[in-house]
């Protein structure tokens, strides 16, 4: 298991790629079926549900990201 400053730091790292303007469409499926699996699994991801949001939408997941801004 990842100690805390690990987990902190590879959240950090996610965001800020996440955050790029070129991020290809499948990573963004990727990491949203990722996020949702972890949910399903009783240990989500540690990312602000608006970015997730905002994620959804940008990949054309319309279900998703109505799911992620009801939960905002």
């Amino acid at each position: 298991e990842l100690d805390a400053v690990k987990r902190r730091d590879l959240k950090e790292h996610l965001e800020l790629a996440l955050s790029s303007s070129s991020v290809p469409l499948e990573v963004l499926q990727t990491l949203l079926n990722l996020a949702e699996y972890m949910e399903h699994q009783e240990q989500p991801l540690p990312f602000d549900k608006a970015l997730l949001g905002k994620l959804a939408q940008e990949a054309k997941a319309y279900a998703k990201a109505l799911y992620y801004r009801e939960e905002e």
